[in-house]
């Protein structure tokens, strides 16, 4: 797959919109399938390297809460291998009455055909800004 051809971009999309629905249903590996195996998180919550890792961290925070949901509100492909994605996170903590929401922004880089990195921020404009500055450096080097 080429990083930067529409195939490749509806193809990413389409991997991280198939993660989610798997973390929904419990199925671990295919919600981590799309992540190089030495590929990086970076959260509020810490940094874990290595698919494994990465999904013993989301196993303990979604098993934090009584009720966990999350809907994409928006995907952008940025080029250069730069996927961009605005969450809506809700949950019912583990004993706790009422729930928590938030919104983050993720920013996925891709080498090739798997994620090498993932960084999520709690201001999805932010994260924006950073997922473009990302993007235009992957794809003009030099600048």
């Amino acid at each position: 797959m080429d990083v930067g051809s529409a195939e490749s971009s509806f193809a990413r999309v389409e991997l991280i919109r198939d993660a989610f629905d798997a973390v929904k249903s419990g199925d671990w590996e295919a919600a981590t399938r799309f992540l190089a195996r030495d590929a990086t998180w970076e959260s509020g919550f810490g940094n874990y390297r290595g698919r494994a890792e990465i999904e013993r961290f989301w196993r303990e925070w979604v098993g934090s809460f009584d009720e966990f949901d999350f809907a994409l509100e928006e995907t952008a492909d940025l080029g250069g291998g730069v996927l961009f994605v605005a969450i809506q996170l809700t949950g019912r903590p583990l004993g706790a009455g009422g729930s928590v929401q938030t919104r983050q922004g993720w920013i996925y880089t891709w080498d090739g055909e798997a994620t090498t990195n993932v960084v999520t921020l709690g201001d999805v404009d932010e994260a924006r800004v950073v997922a473009h500055q990302l993007a235009q450096s992957r794809q003009n080097p030099d600048r």
